[in-house]
């Protein structure tokens, strides 16, 4: 992994700012409807009910900008995450094939003799195959969950 810290720094990056700004867009919505609309009420016989606008025009105009600033960006860092990802569990993985096949290579003959090489292949391809999809996808999904839930309760707050 230390080969790869660069590409693990902006993998995490791409996880945090995906999850912070899925979680963003509510908020921009929220701010425009309560700040650019700014709906009137007023209350009748105990009543609250509904009377007008008195928004700022350029305010919801200048909200809905940024929703849809705020999504393009969600989109490229998933697209950052996704590609990062994949693109680092192909390398670990490459790496790990390399290495099992210089270790294999060293093994005495007795041990090729014993073991049959169809049974080695399978369960290191298979092997290989989970770290690869671990890397790629499930470890940095688990996080992405993780911030999600964080950022959820720090805006609830």
């Amino acid at each position: 992994m230390k080969r790869y810290r660069r590409q693990v720094t902006l993998a995490w990056l791409s996880v945090f700012f995906s999850g912070a700004l899925v979680q963003l867009s509510p908020q921009l919505v929220r701010f425009a409807l309560d700040y650019g609309l700014k709906p009137t009420y007023e209350t009748i016989d105990g009543v609250r009910k509904f009377t007008g606008l008195a928004g700022n025009e350029s305010l919801l105009v200048y909200a809905s900008l940024a929703v849809v600033a705020a999504a393009l960006g969600r989109g490229l860092t998933q697209f950052g995450q996704t590609y990062l990802g994949e693109s680092l569990g192909q390398k670990i993985s490459y790496d790990i094939r390399n290495d099992v096949y210089d270790h294999i290579q060293r093994m005495s003959y007795a041990y090729h003799d014993q073991v049959e090489n169809g049974q080695i292949m399978s369960r290191t391809t298979q092997d290989v195959e989970n770290i690869r999809m671990f890397f790629a996808q499930a470890l940095f999904r688990i996080v992405y969950i993780a911030v999600l839930i964080v950022v959820s309760v720090i805006f609830m707050f």
